[in-house]
């Protein structure tokens, strides 16, 4: 698999410079060049959330939790001794 990850630095420029921005285009761009044994090749948009370092898929910027998704709670590992 090849992936490219394009940032666009006009939109971080214009948010330095003070002036308004577009948030619903994305921060970031990761595109999936080639992929050998799958048959999807594409671009995924992607948001900055800088209050959790995260990445996000919506210009809303909420970060993606499984852990908090969780509807029932993993049962205790069986003690080895």
């Amino acid at each position: 698999m090849s992936f490219v990850l394009a940032r666009d630095f006009s939109k971080v420029q214009k948010k330095a410079e003070g002036k308004d921005v577009d948030d619903t285009k994305p921060d970031f761009v990761l595109n999936l060049c080639k992929q050998r044994n799958g048959a999807w090749e594409g671009f995924i948009k992607l948001w900055r959330d800088n209050a959790s370092l995260n990445f996000c898929t919506s210009w809303t910027r909420v970060p993606v939790r499984p852990w908090l998704e969780l509807t029932q709670s993993e049962p205790a590992p069986e003690p080895y001794f």
